[in-house]
């Protein structure tokens, strides 16, 4: 119950009961009655003006909440909303070699995306710079993956140790992913530290031969 509806209704019983009291001294009780009328009559005028007063304040409420919902949307579509890129190798089967692929993992179209690849199987500083990939995105689809045609080593004696920052432009700002690959028996395992807004995530194989993650891999921010 509102405010105003109590309000009227306190206003109602304080404006009767002075009336009941005089009720029995009074030779004019049909004047009293009227006055009953007119103050029972105004009580409820208040209490449905504030009934109504509250269902409009209300419907007021929802078309705000309605359109910050339609505007949020709309920024969403424009900024990609809380989509993210993440990098996976897919190899062939045929050969050493294995290709990146990108992926989009979100509801909202990225409208660009900027990634600096560096494969740090290279031990040679020069050399691995000078093989730094830089891959570009725009109007990425949502919940989509993109072969980026980027093909690295895939030694099975050395493993693959890629860092990937993303760079989602001013609005969304950067995300960082190191992945790193071994391989174990007959199959590769996998390690994945993912930095994004703040927080870092670790995705770790079960098979993968280190399960801590300070030690499977140093934060992509140390590399």
């Amino acid at each position: 119950m509102t405010t105003g509806i109590i309000a009227a209704i306190f206003t109602f019983v304080a404006a009767v009961v002075p009336i009941i009291t005089s009720w029995k001294k009074s030779k004019r009780k049909w004047s009293l009655i009227v006055l009953g009328g007119v103050i029972l009559g105004s009580s409820i005028v208040s209490i449905v003006s504030s009934y109504e007063s509250q269902k409009d304040i209300q419907g007021v409420m929802d078309s705000l909440s309605s359109a910050r919902k339609e505007t949020q949307e709309l920024t969403n579509e424009v900024t990609g909303g809380d989509s993210y890129c993440s990098a996976y190798i897919q190899q062939d089967g045929k050969s050493d070699q294995g290709e990146i692929y990108v992926y989009n993992l979100g509801n909202y179209q990225l409208p660009h995306v900027q990634i600096f690849c560096t494969d740090y199987t290279i031990n040679n500083t020069q050399e691995r710079n000078n093989r730094m990939k830089t891959l570009r995105y725009d109007n990425f689809p949502a919940s989509s993956h993109i072969p980026s045609g980027y093909f690295i080593s895939m030694d099975k004696t050395k493993g693959v140790d890629l860092y990937f920052q993303f760079n989602y432009g001013p609005k969304k700002g950067l995300a960082f992913e190191t992945l790193r690959m071994i391989f174990v028996k007959d199959k590769w395992a996998i390690a994945e530290a993912t930095e994004r807004n703040g927080r870092t995530t670790y995705n770790i194989s079960s098979d993968f031969p280190e399960q801590d993650p300070k030690k499977a891999f140093l934060l992509p921010s140390q590399k």
